[in-house]
């Protein structure tokens, strides 16, 4: 345990005290290391270093202020009573819980068809061990009567998906419906793909949903759930589904700040010239580089321009068009009036994003304030957003 002056800890018997450090008292003339605790209102315990058994590091919630006990209090020992009652409760509804569930009849698949078969036998890697054995574990579940409880964990290029495909068609091909269920937006369309690549030339159907696609196309979806008869060319498919969870609505209080989630350091790159003709009509081509935790970002693209000679309105009006690298076209229009600059632009999908937006693009506001620092301003002083 690594405590510093000013940590909270928690007594097993005296309850949330602050640490003050480690003192020397002498007691009945036998002097020893103590740690110092401090409690509501400054009073003082010493603790031997013989007793650190009763001592640990406060864990609690984030973003809750932090009460500390008063000694000699009947409210830690309250705490702690009521906190054992409601463990002990949760502990007896688990056991209850699991009890039904072992108990529980569940629907038992048949034995791998000679379509699964096949469709393992075209999988162009050869299995790793790890995922041979998740894949025959998940199979000797479904083919169990009992409820299913499995979790499968890896990391990311491991083979988890190929897992999912085959328990999703060994349900499907046994007559029963599949939902796989994906947190976010992209992943819903990302998983549609593989799975429909992974499945074309079998008798599956495949469909998605998430906030991307129409009313029509949504409808259309929930419909063939509902009735179990979607069909592709006359013949009757086994329909699979995958689906975007719907996220609760209360904002999140805070964000993980582990190593997988943590961005890296961010690099802009931004080259703008500009050409004049008469005074009034200009050209900015211009080239945008940016790259952050693995992810690149290239925009090419130009500005049109034509200042407005006007003492009473100085304002430059521009028109642009860029292109984003494998990803986008972009068309924007704005406006530059002393030193703010207002901009308005709209990404139109090239990518395979488009089938995932049902061709929506993204539209984009700004309002830039130009600023210095020198002294003095001088006469011609440009610094441009680079998204305009």
């Amino acid at each position: 345990m690594s405590l510093k002056v000013g940590d909270y800890i928690t007594h097993i018997d005296h309850g949330i005290g602050k640490f003050m450090g480690l003192v020397k008292v002498t007691n009945d003339g036998k002097t020893q290391e103590c740690f110092k605790l401090t409690y509501k209102n400054n009073d003082l315990l010493y603790v031997s270093i013989h007793s650190l058994h009763k001592i640990s590091k406060y864990n609690g919630p984030d973003g809750r202020e932090i009460v500390l006990n008063k000694l000699g209090s009947p409210t830690w020992k309250t705490l702690k009573q009521k906190t054992k009652a409601k463990v002990k409760q949760i502990a007896f509804d688990l056991i209850k819980l699991y009890a039904q569930r072992k108990t529980a009849k569940g629907f038992s698949f048949s034995p791998d068809s000679y379509l699964q078969n096949e469709l393992e036998a075209s999988f162009i890697y050869e299995d790793t061990p790890d995922q041979e054995k998740a894949t025959q574990d998940v199979k000797n579940d479904m083919e169990n009567d009992g409820v299913m409880d499995r979790l499968i964990c890896g990391d990311v290029g491991f083979g988890k998906t190929e897992v999912a495909i085959r328990a999703a068609f060994k349900a499907a091909t046994d007559g029963k419906q599949v939902a796989v269920l994906v947190p976010t937006t992209i992943l819903a369309f990302q998983h549609y793909r593989s799975f429909k690549e992974r499945l074309k030339d079998f008798p599956v159907s495949i469909s998605y949903l998430n906030r991307f696609r129409s009313t029509k196309q949504k409808n259309e979806t929930k419909e063939g759930l509902k009735n179990g008869k979607m069909t592709y060319n006359g013949d009757k498919l086994l329909p699979l589904y995958i689906a975007e969870i719907k996220r609760r609505s209360e904002p999140l209080t805070k964000l993980s700040a582990d190593e997988e989630n943590k961005l890296g350091m961010r690099m802009v790159g931004h080259l703008k010239a500009g050409i004049t003709f008469g005074g009034q009509f200009g050209v900015i081509p211009s080239v945008l580089y940016q790259a952050q935790s693995g992810a690149k970002e290239i925009v090419v693209g130009s500005d049109f321009g034509y200042y407005l000679n006007n003492a009473n309105f100085p304002a430059t009006f521009f028109l642009g068009a860029g292109y984003r690298l494998d990803d986008a076209v972009i068309a924007s229009v704005g406006m530059d009036y002393k030193n703010f600059r207002f901009g308005a632009s709209y990404d139109i999908n090239t990518s395979t994003l488009k089938e995932a937006s049902a061709g929506k693009g993204g539209f984009e506001l700004s309002l830039v304030y130009t600023g210095c620092i020198l002294p003095v301003i001088p006469t011609h002083y440009v610094m441009p957003c680079p998204r305009y």
